[in-house]
């Protein structure tokens, strides 16, 4: 009994990688048990992208329709390239439109008529709609309302993570990468509730990542975020952030109420160094030492904390983001930079005293030793820009003289105007719908 009992321990302690492409890891759910169902799902393994099924055979539609729509996602309908591809030999074109190659997403997307015909129907509900490239597509559009569980995240996550997690994988400390937590959502608490989706992130990223990796969540150091935006208990370790300057240590015994007993290791998610700054508004600095004392709360008594931002750097394309609020007016864009008053700026210079002052607090309580302090880069002057008139683009818009114009009387998609590449590269100029002077600005 004691050979078999080792035995079992032995084998417990390994765990099975999925590495090897032959091998197939099977893991307990989050019931603790094994079934039927969960090694069914091992063994077909899942698609790389799911197909919206239940958005053709779960609506309330004569069955002949839902099987042509079912034939059509699959590109299996009699169209010209089909008929050509087994050998027939006639003209290519659209029969209804006499224009383009004929296929199932012409036929029912992007035919002249056929668009005309939906933008008929739809404007009569009030809607306008910009149509994708494929029925599949238009499928999952109109499929992935948020219903029940989220629907439409669910989907999108289980998509994006079947891409990028395995890349991830191999980037894991265990696996001798620098990777050491992975964080499934960020402040979920201030706009959601949702535990079965949390739940469900947690059985999608130790599916990819093993039982070992430490998932965890970021929430405002309120009772109320906290409780809706974490799982109690160990599924994953919940951290906090909150404004500096406020008092870390209350914050941090309330993070205790949502982790597993001796398992909350006080940590600022978010310790923010400075601040974004909106269009429109004075360049956002904090002080120094104010920072570095609010800093040295949390590690003077063995917190710790993530700088946010240790640099901050520049939002490239359309990355710089907004902040939103209760309506339009609201809405507030982030500028091109996001030094963000950061402790390194966004050239890279550390000769500034929050740099000093941080670094000052960290050398104190850390065990090793701090690496030396580079030089600033350098730089070239460009000299100034003189703008010598302005105006509001709304103004001018019937007095641009356009190099690039496309007229539609109906919204169009941006791929169809070459804004995205192959590969989903985003080509950075942004294009504009006016419906009263009906044109369309790249």
């Amino acid at each position: 009994m004691d050979e078999v009992l080792n035995f079992f321990t032995f084998i417990h302690s390994k765990t099975p990688t999925n590495e090897d492409p032959n091998a197939l890891r099977w893991n307990l759910r989050h019931n603790g048990r094994f079934d039927a169902k969960s090694f069914y799902h091992v063994l077909s393994g899942k698609a790389d992208i799911t197909f919206p099924w239940k958005a053709i055979w779960r609506v309330k539609a004569p069955r002949r329709l839902a099987f042509f729509m079912w034939t059509t996602v699959w590109g299996k309908i009699l169209t010209c390239d089909n008929l050509m591809q087994r050998g027939y030999s006639m003209a290519g074109w659209c029969c209804m439109c006499g224009e383009g190659c004929e296929t199932g997403d012409l036929l029912l997307i992007h035919c002249a008529l056929t668009l005309n015909l939906w933008h008929s129907v739809l404007r009569s509900f009030g809607v306008l709609w910009v149509f994708p490239n494929r029925v599949v597509d238009l499928l999952y559009g109109w499929h992935n309302w948020f219903g029940k569980h989220d629907t439409v995240v669910w989907n999108l996550v289980e998509r994006w993570w079947e891409i990028l997690l395995p890349k991830v994988a191999p980037l894991l400390y265990e696996n001798g990468g620098p990777i050491i937590m992975v964080q499934i959502e960020n402040e979920y608490g201030s706009y959601g509730n949702d535990k079965a989706y949390l739940h469900h992130l947690v059985t999608l990223a130790r599916g990819h990542l093993g039982d070992d990796i430490i998932l965890y969540t970021t929430d405002g150091g309120t009772r109320e975020t906290l409780e809706k935006g974490t799982i109690y208990g160990d599924a994953v370790f919940s951290a906090v952030d909150f404004t500096t300057g406020d008092e870390p240590w209350p914050i941090f015994e309330l993070q205790k109420k949502f982790n597993a007993p001796g398992k909350s290791p006080p940590l600022s998610a978010e310790f923010y160094t400075g601040w974004l700054t909106h269009w429109g508004e004075k360049l956002a600095e904090t002080d120094a030492d104010f920072t570095a004392a609010a800093l040295e709360k949390i590690l003077a008594r063995n917190g710790s904390a993530v700088l946010y931002m240790a640099h901050g750097g520049t939002n490239f394309g359309f990355y710089n983001g907004a902040n939103t609020g209760g309506d339009e007016s609201e809405y507030k864009p982030d500028l091109t930079s996001y030094d963000y008053d950061a402790s390194i700026r966004e050239t890279g210079d550390v000769d500034n005293a929050k740099f000093k002052a941080l670094r000052s607090v960290i050398k104190k309580y850390s065990a090793e030793s701090l690496p030396s302090v580079p030089t600033n880069n350098e730089k070239a002057g460009y000299g100034p820009i003189h703008l010598q008139k302005k105006e509001f683009l709304f103004n001018i818009l019937n007095r641009i003289d356009y190099i690039d114009l496309v007229e539609s009387e109906n919204p169009i998609s941006m791929e169809s105007v070459g804004q995205v590449e192959n590969m989903g590269r985003i080509n950075y100029g942004p294009y504009m719908f006016d419906r009263k002077v009906k044109y369309l600005v790249k």
